[in-house]
């Protein structure tokens, strides 16, 4: 019975505060790349069939948060596919960005297609946005999540945001 709760709870744990060691970005060659300890992230899931004015709130509300906390870093993350086509999306993601410091894009490039956050998560929607906090622990915040409520603020849902401030320690 102990093992049954220590293996529950453990996959509850997994579950609903996964460790940035269960979440790899990648270059566009398919090289993993290292995520900074003790550096808290913004990743914003992209791709370009996605609400253009939530993608234009979501990149002002990061900014502006990244740039009032040194400790945050602002990144972009594209679905895994074909170099052409990651690099189109690239390209369609890089205009919004026009007279501003592009974030770095990373890319869902996990060689396990189980682990990746586009399937891990099953995002379909976008933009979306994966936080991870000093501790090193992660949330995803869907769109609908982003951009569904009564009360707003930079575009993004009041409620949504007390709940990333609070997971970032704002």
């Amino acid at each position: 019975m102990s093992i049954k709760v220590s293996f529950l709870s453990i996959l509850l744990s997994v579950l609903l505060n996964s460790s940035v060691g269960n979440l790899k970005l990648y270059s566009i060659n398919g090289e993993e790349q290292n995520i900074e300890e003790g550096t808290q992230y913004m990743i914003m899931c992209y791709d370009t069939f996605c609400c253009h004015d939530c993608v234009i709130e979501l990149i002002s509300h990061c900014s502006k948060i990244c740039s009032d906390n040194n400790d945050i870093q602002f990144v972009s993350l594209i679905k895994g596919a074909d170099k052409m086509t990651m690099r189109n999306i690239e390209s369609t993601l890089k205009q919004y960005f026009v007279g501003k410091d592009t974030p770095t894009i990373y890319y869902d490039l996990n060689p396990n297609k189980r682990k990746r956050i586009f399937n891990r998560y099953k995002i379909s929607s976008f933009p979306a946005l994966v936080v991870i906090n000093k501790s090193g622990k992660h949330k995803y915040y869907s769109c609908k999540s982003l951009f569904n409520g009564k009360e707003f603020q930079d575009g993004i849902s009041v409620k949504t945001i007390g709940k990333i401030n609070s997971f970032l320690g704002l």
